[in-house]
């Protein structure tokens, strides 16, 4: 896992190599390794790479690095799980390094039939110096980031926002990815938070030659659907991403995902470091059944204390990790997990995935039925749920707004709990199912996004098996667990471990963002809103924070979606002016 960059200028004479060295100074702590920069002024072109070493931990996995025939240069980010199958497949065993062999197999078979043959998470920018192009590829489903911007009729590319940013002028705020921010709480793949960035999409690559930009699809999600694919045995997916040449380790909640990775990785590598977050609410802690799983794993477990203070310190470090405003609380958790984690080793797997891809989620159950009764209940739910408190209250206000809603994609939106925003039907496809929409849009915009960024920045890599290629094609695809898809996992589960540690309500991972809001992030989020007219977007603040102070929890998402739209704004320097245009 890594930190990639680089740039095509349109002439010799603009830098490309200074600007990209400063991309990649941005880019440091996911890289904390080494780092390689490579450029042929001739061609104007250079790319640079912050190493996370994990796989062929020598020089040979340095980069960025070129094919044996010297024609294509690759600087790539992430893992290919199958990169030793492949070794075989094109003649090069020796190879020690899954980016030796990415770029051999590359120069094999060439970048359009090398792409589906690969196993794994990655984000790369592949220089063909016979065809004097530059092409940008992520992987299927989003795992990794890749962005880029153009310049000066150049073109420079990140794996964040924060690499790119050095790269442009005067950069200035997206209305529209805005609203989306304001509406989901992260900014989607369809957007960008800076006007003129666009991100390479899940299964796409982005070809620049001569000026111009090509995009193409070389993976289209809809295949998941149409395509059924066997369920492949999912203790040999948890395998390959025990694949490492250093420390590997679990994040361990102690619910079915986690525990369930946890089962079989143990059994394979007995013994593994286990972390799990340990809050000071007893209603939101699950350190007590993660100890419980862990010691009948017989795992080196370890709980990360995280009072609302802790939470609150964590606060100036999840910011700066953040590319983007990105206002899922849970990121604060991770960061504190990810840094305890990076003292022991420097790989973890984790559960995420497990719900979106086998329909673990209430909402995979409740939107199919509520959309089946006429939106004039919408009223009286919507009235109930201003009369009921806590838990209910919350589920009562996403029913009524599921009911309300025009469509599913509409309904899907108002499930996140923050700001009331015009629906915006160019993001959305026109999907009926819940599990497709999580799959192509919370997980590479939020879930991805979380883990990824919060990990890396404390030198650590996140490897998710729940959300494997492999899983997920069949999980989707496969007619007879559609309805019931998670009862697969929960089965796997229970045959590894005492169905009586596994038998309680799901929790998922929730922090106390109320108490933290009226508690230590009071002053900073009075800093937030005071001053900012926020009419523009059709939110009252005034409001928010009365119902913060009367324990209304409905509250906190909106408002801490505030404060972090606020601190990123401090943090790169672009203006929230346009708010008030």
């Amino acid at each position: 896992m890594c930190g990639i960059a680089g740039m095509v200028a349109a002439s010799v004479g603009q830098g490309a190599s200074q600007s990209v060295a400063r991309m990649m100074d941005a880019l440091a702590p996911r890289g904390p390794d080494g780092e390689g920069l490579w450029s042929d002024p001739v061609s104007a072109v250079a790319l640079g790479h912050r190493r996370l070493a994990i796989v062929g931990t020598g020089a040979e996995g340095s980069q960025p690095m070129e094919s044996r025939d010297g024609r294509y240069v690759l600087t790539f980010n992430g893992m290919i799980y199958n990169y030793q199958t492949l070794a075989q497949e094109i003649g090069a065993p020796n190879l020690a390094s899954d980016t030796g062999v990415l770029v051999e197999a590359i120069a094999h078979w060439g970048l359009q039939d090398c792409l589906p043959r690969l196993i794994g998470m990655f984000a790369f920018a592949l220089w063909d110096r016979k065809e004097q192009s530059l092409h940008l590829v992520r992987d299927r489903y989003g795992q990794k980031p890749l962005m880029y911007a153009t310049a000066s009729g150049g073109l420079a590319f990140a794996s964040t926002l924060d690499g790119l940013l050095p790269a442009l002028s005067n950069p200035k705020i997206n209305r529209q990815a805005l609203s989306s921010f304001l509406a989901l709480g992260c900014v989607p793949e369809a957007r960008s938070i800076v006007d003129g960035v666009e991100k390479v999409q899940p299964g796409q690559a982005v070809t620049f030659h001569s000026g111009s930009i090509t995009r193409a699809t070389w993976f289209d999600q809809k295949t998941s659907f149409e395509r059924p694919s066997p369920m492949p045995s999912i203790d040999s997916v948890v395998a390959d991403h025990l694949i490492a040449d250093v420390p590997v380790g679990l994040f361990l909640s102690g619910g079915i995902d986690s525990s369930t990775v946890a089962a079989l990785a143990s059994q394979q590598q007995p013994g593994l470091p286990a972390f799990t977050l340990g809050l000071s609410s007893p209603d939101l802690d699950e350190s007590g059944p993660a100890a419980a799983i862990a010691r009948a794993l017989g795992l080196d477990h370890r709980v990360i204390p995280a009072d609302t203070e802790k939470l609150a310190e964590a606060l100036p470090r999840v910011v700066t990790a953040l590319d983007e405003p990105f206002a899922d609380e849970a990121a604060l958790g991770t960061l504190l997990l990810s840094e305890a984690a990076h003292n022991q080793v420097k790989v973890v797997l984790t559960g995420d995935g497990g719900d979106e891809v086998f329909g673990g989620y209430t909402r995979h159950r409740h939107l199919p039925a509520l959309k089946k009764f006429p939106r004039w209940t919408a009223p009286a739910v919507a009235a109930a749920s201003r009369m009921a408190s806590g838990h209910r209250a919350r589920h009562l206000d996403k029913a009524a707004k599921a009911l309300a809603a025009p469509s599913m994609a509409a309904a899907y939106q108002a499930q996140f709990g923050y700001w009331p925003q015009p629906f915006d039907q160019e993001l959305w496809a026109d999907q009926e199912d819940v599990r497709a929409l999580d799959i192509a849009h919370y997980l590479p915009s939020d879930g991805f996004v979380k883990v990824d960024r919060t990990t890396m920045a404390s030198g650590l890599e996140a490897r998710p098996p729940l959300a494997d290629q492999r899983l997920l094609m069949a999980a989707l695809g496969n007619r007879e667990t559609k309805d019931h898809p998670k009862q697969s996992l929960i089965h796997l589960a229970t045959e590894k471990l005492d169905p009586a540690l596994l038998n309680r309500p799901k929790a998922g991972f929730t922090l106390p963002t109320g108490d933290l809001l009226r508690g230590p992030l009071y002053t900073r989020l009075s800093g937030a809103v005071d001053g900012q007219d926020w009419s523009a977007c059709g939110i009252q603040v005034d409001q928010a924070l009365d119902r913060l102070a009367a324990d209304d929890e409905r509250a906190a998402r909106p408002l801490y979606a505030l404060l972090m739209l606020h601190l990123w704004s401090e943090k790169t320097g672009i203006s929230l002016d346009p708010l008030d245009a």
